[in-house]
């Protein structure tokens, strides 16, 4: 009796998806990257899944890796998934950067400790008219997100300019209530018209800097009369996000 070997009509390939860096450290209301790698062999097409804590963080934009067989297709959202699609045109064998996905933290309450893992994925290799399909794994990244509030500016000076404005001086702020370092944080600029809404404080602008101009004061002189002064309180809050 004779045995003959019998073909596998699927030459199945595979690809694994590799999420960096492992981990990575975001701060609230500022940008972070995660770079999606590829190693694949004969890789011709492919359809991924990620999954990602929309409570803590967003996607704000994916970058297309800089392969040249690489075709990246616009990006997709839905809930807590991020959809991404492309293909190799040659077919691609070895390892890639398919995609940096950019997020944002948002504001947050206190620290989190999140996660951005791959969910599943499928594609093909071969051709379009004999395609093979591809076994696609991968793993997850944990994503540390600082979140705890700035220290208050400290040594707020008011400083007359001319008759009807002020300027507000104060020293920048570094760190947060944990002494972890704030990178260049927002500062609130609050003011209580002392004479009419006393009590309330409104938020009067935002700045990235550490000195705020405000013509609130005007002095208004009539003849006999010793003059109008309008009194206001000033408060500066810092927070690592716009508000």
């Amino acid at each position: 009796m004779k045995i003959f070997a019998q073909p596998n009509p699927l030459d199945d390939t595979a690809a694994f998806i590799h999420l960096a860096p492992n981990p990575v450290n975001g701060f609230a209301c500022d940008e972070f990257t995660v770079n999606v790698q590829m190693t694949a062999t004969n890789a011709r097409v492919f359809d991924l899944r990620f999954v990602f804590d929309a409570s803590n963080y967003t996607i704000v934009g994916v970058t297309e890796g800089s392969h040249a067989a690489l075709n990246l297709m616009p990006h997709m959202v839905e809930n807590d998934t991020i959809y991404l699609d492309g293909f190799f045109h040659p077919n691609f064998t070895g390892t890639t950067v398919i995609a940096s996905l950019h997020f944002m933290a948002n504001n947050l309450v206190g620290d989190q400790i999140s996660m951005l893992g791959f969910l599943d994925g499928q594609g093909f290799s071969g051709t379009g008219e004999a395609p093979d399909p591809m076994i696609i794994l991968g793993d997850s990244t944990t994503v540390n997100l600082e979140g705890t509030l700035p220290l208050p500016p400290e040594s707020l000076v008011i400083v007359p300019i001319l008759a009807d404005s002020v300027c507000l001086r104060w020293h920048s702020v570094h760190y947060d209530t944990d002494g972890d370092t704030v990178i260049n944080p927002q500062y609130l600029v609050e003011f209580e018209d002392v004479l009419n809404n006393q009590g309330v404080y409104n938020t009067i602008g935002t700045t990235f800097d550490t000195f705020f101009y405000h013509d609130f004061i005007i002095y208004e002189f009539d003849p006999g009369d010793t003059g109008t002064v309008n009194v206001g309180t000033y408060r500066i809050r810092a927070t690592k996000c716009p508000e």
